[in-house]
């Protein structure tokens, strides 16, 4: 504009100074317009060099050569037509120039770069608008009341031999005519266009000026190379950072720009279309990131001084911007940035190299001094079928004007970001993606990040495998989730040293869990609070499976070594039999109760087993059949620990396990004994004091110790044992014994077999065997008269001693050394016999009904292999 404005005030001096000198010598005319022109155009330092011109018939003056020299540029004029009106005032009416050939000579703008500095009283839009006040300014002073035509305008810029923001980057002398513009300029009715083309006379820049009382109107549309190497090649006063940028970046597109000015208002119209860049900075100078896309906004400012308002400008229509970048360079530059292992393992996975940013139509950016807001921004990517994007809404920054690089607070008050992605320390369980949504609002500053996490905010995997590694076989499956879902709601702090502090609602859901041949569950869930740092956690939360509620836990202290607890009270046992459990053995619960208490710390999370507990669990008023035995009102209670590896149960001098009532041929009442067991990589178990009621009398165990080892003994203790139970459970026709016996069975177990030795078995009351009408009896006396008179002493004998000397060899069949004293009435005889009975043992515990699976083990170590 500078330009124009002194060669148009030139071209007037030069029209009034014609008039006088019409009839001057060429030398004499030259000499007196160059000293006019040094009194009239001395403060804008132009020089009048060659001045050749003539009248038309029709008095208008033809310019034949018109020569200027300014310190920036010289300036020479052919065939130019000056159309002027005679009166008391010559005036020229319109000015039509063939051609004007510019030839830069120094530089537009001289010395490097330097940052403005800022009033720290003034906002950011009093500074701009001090700025633009003072250019439209100048622009309306424009003299634009008479007509002008300048066909063609060839100009040649100025090239330095080096350019002084980029040393690497040299121009020759030579270079200096290889940049070269065509245009041409229009001005009539207070309307200026102006076109620029480059040597080729390919027009990329036009533009219009529209001046009407005050109110100014300019409209621009320019293609973005061209405009951006005339930026650089005139070293427009940018910071030598953004230069060096330019040097490095290729960008192409085109610019649409409207500004319109008038009662210190202006309003700015932009639209950045088909958008394509290659650039490299000093922050990815590992690697090129390209651009492409469109850019829309407009604004309104208020130029006056006075005005404290915030820039609002205004992106309308749709825009996108997409990025391109090398991911392999990515996670180089990266590393370079000490960025988190797990972050750059979570990237390397899953590799993108494109992204676009939108913005959705008339979204806002408001700029003030100290305040940036945009009121939308959504950044996506797509890498195959998997779309990733993070939405954000009404984006603050705040910025402190007194210690600018040390304060602020960024501010995203509406986020929701959505994603697909491989976890690498997940593939081992699963093939899918890992699915996150997280809906909330950010706020960050200086000291600490503050992250709000809303409703609908999860993290989601299916098709969860847990495998068990077995070599040389087919691997096989510990267990398998459908879908495994988290969700979460609350807050997140990350303090200036990296300290987390926590505060979250949590929902973990698993569904379709199944345990090959174990177990199978409709859903697990684990309703959780969580607070604190990672050094103080604290979690509380309810597990449930098959909407039944099994534990409450809580965690604390450090979460490398943290204290844990889990608790459960008054579950239903029978609920927990829906969860469609396989266990070796069929059971059936009408009712029961558990309780228990685990608590610990856990210091090893490979090794669980290394990890210190102790516990308590309870069992009340279990009624129900296992595997086809009735059992009533068992209770059971235990502590238990895990120290050093071993899991095995604190001991007591207390019987913990009663059993009201074991139904079996011969019901088993009143049981109770003391359970001691104990894990390391074997199971073993004790039971002491056992004892119950069975056959009308009762039978007590001091020890008993499952697995059985060779050489283990167990004395059976015998009270009041009822003869007539025992016979009726395997009933012979015609013989009746009735009768109480005590005594013990020492039990010996040899590694394969049980045998007895040396047991004891005696009466404690009077009683009477009758043996009548028998028929292995019957036959017996008929076939051996020696017999006769023993089993007619059996037929009514009433017993005063009955004794065995008890014995039991590993065929399984017991050998009763017996002694019977007493008298039978009906002959009036003392009886003392001496017998040798044997008895069946194995088929004496199948006719009490303990069912094979339960008592499989016993019976067989009875039997002959």
């Amino acid at each position: 504009m500078r330009f124009v404005k002194i060669l148009t005030l030139t071209l007037l001096i030069s029209f009034i100074a014609l008039i006088t000198l019409l009839m001057i010598s060429h030398n004499q005319r030259l000499a007196i317009i160059n000293q006019f022109a040094k009194t009239q155009l001395a403060d804008h330092q132009v020089e009048i060099t060659c001045f050749n011109f003539h009248f038309q018939s029709d008095m208008s003056v033809i310019i034949d050569n018109l020569c200027l020299t300014h310190a920036k540029a010289h300036f020479e004029i052919k065939n130019a037509n000056i159309q002027w009106s005679a009166s008391s005032t010559p005036k020229v009416t319109s000015l039509d120039i063939d051609t004007i050939k510019i030839t830069g000579v120094s530089p537009l703008f001289q010395g490097s770069p330097t940052t403005v500095k800022q009033n720290e009283k003034q906002n950011f839009n009093q500074v701009l608008s001090s700025a633009l006040t003072s250019y439209i300014e100048n622009v309306k002073q424009l003299p634009l009341s008479t007509n002008i035509n300048i066909k063609h305008i060839n100009y040649s810029p100025f090239l330095s031999k080096s350019n002084i923001f980029n040393n690497d980057k040299q121009t020759t002398s030579n270079a200096v005519e290889s940049i070269k513009y065509q245009g041409s300029v229009k001005l009539l009715n207070n309307s200026l266009n102006v076109s620029l083309g480059d040597e080729r006379d390919k027009k990329f820049l036009t533009a219009q000026l529209n001046i009407d009382k005050g109110h100014l109107i300019i409209e621009a549309s320019s293609a973005l190379t061209p405009l951006l190497r005339i930026v650089e090649t005139h070293q427009f006063p940018l910071s030598s950072e953004l230069y060096k940028t330019l040097n490095s970046s290729e960008l192409s597109g085109k610019v649409n720009i409207l500004i319109e000015s008038k009662d210190s208002k202006v309003i700015i119209k932009n639209s950045l279309t088909d958008l394509k860049a290659s650039i490299s900075s000093s922050f990815t100078q590992k690697f090129n990131v390209n651009f492409s896309g469109s850019l829309n906004f407009h604004t309104k400012l208020d130029l006056t001084p006075s005005s404290n308002d915030a820039i609002n400008i205004t992106l309308f229509n749709e825009n996108n911007l997409t990025l391109e970048s090398d991911p392999v360079l990515l996670l180089s530059l990266l590393n370079d940035y000490n960025v988190s292992q797990e972050i750059i393992s979570i990237i390397k996975d899953n590799p993108l190299s494109k992204f676009t940013l939108n913005t959705e139509p008339n979204t806002t950016l408001k700029i003030s001094n100290v305040k940036t807001n945009l009121s939308s921004l959504e950044i996506s990517a797509k890498d195959g079928s998997r779309d990733h994007y993070i939405k954000m809404k009404d984006i603050t920054l705040n910025k402190a004007v007194s210690n600018a690089e040390a304060d602020y607070q960024l501010q995203v008050n509406s986020f929701n970001f959505n994603s697909q992605l491989t976890a690498p320390k997940l593939k081992t369980f699963s093939k899918d993606y890992v699915s996150i949504q997280l809906i909330g609002s950010l706020t960050q500053t200086t000291q600490q990040t503050l992250i709000k996490i809303a409703d609908e905010s999860f993290v989601s995997l299916k098709n969860i495998v847990f495998p068990i590694e077995q070599k040389n076989s087919v691997p096989r499956t510990l267990a398998s989730i459908k879908e495994n879902k988290v969700t979460l709601k609350g807050t997140i702090v990350i303090e200036e040293n990296n300290q987390l502090s926590i505060n979250l609602a949590v929902n973990n859901n698993a569904s379709q869990i199944v345990v090959p041949k174990k177990m199978e569950l409709k859903n697990f869930t684990i309703d959780a609070d969580i607070k604190g740092s990672l050094n103080a956690i604290n979690i509380n939360a309810i597990l449930s499976a098959n909407n039944v509620e099994l534990s409450n836990m809580n965690i604390t202290g450090s979460i490398e070594s943290p204290q844990f607890q889990f608790s459960g009270s008054k579950l239903q046992l029978t609920d927990l039999l829906t969860f469609n459990m396989k266990l070796p053995t069929e059971i059936s619960l009408i009712d029961g109760v558990l309780d228990y208490n685990i608590e610990g710390k856990i210091s090893d999370f490979i090794t669980p087993l290394n990890n210190a507990l102790t516990g308590n669990i309870s069992v009340s008023s279990l009624s129900g059949e296992i595997d086809g035995i009735w059992l009533q009102e068992l209770n059971w209670q235990q502590e238990v620990a895990l120290t050093n590896g071993v899991l095995s149960t604190i001991k007591n001098n207390n019987n913990n396990l009663t059993i009201a009532l074991i139904e079996t041929g011969s019901p088993i009442t009143n049981v109770t004994t003391g359970i001691d067991f104990s894990y390391n990589k074997t199971f073993e178990m004790t039971a002491k004091l056992l004892s119950a009621d069975v056959l009308g009398g009762s039978f007590s165990i001091p020890q008993v110790k499952w697995p059985l080892t060779k050489g283990h003994s167990v004395d059976v203790q015998l009270t009041g044992i009822d003869l007539e139970q025992v016979l009726a459970l395997d009933s012979k026709e015609g013989i009746v014994v009735t009768g109480h016996i005590s005594g013990q069975l020492p039990i010996l177990y040899d590694g394969k077999q049980f045998t007895v030795e040396d047991g004891k078995l005696y009466n404690i009351n009077n009683g009477i065997i009758q043996v009548i009408n028998n028929p292995a009896v019957a036959e017996l006396k008929n076939n051996n008269s020696q017999l006769q008179l023993a089993f007619d002493a059996l037929e009514n004998l009433h017993y005063h001693q009955l004794s065995s000397t008890v014995s039991m060899a590993d065929d399984g069949y017991m050998l009763l050394q017996t002694e019977i004293k007493g008298r039978n009435p009906d002959i009036d005889n003392d009886v003392n016999l001496n017998l040798n009975l044997t008895y069946d043992l194995p088929g004496l515990l199948e006719s009490l009904s303990i069912t094979d699976r339960f008592e499989q083990n016993i019976i067989d170590g009875l039997q002959n292999n």
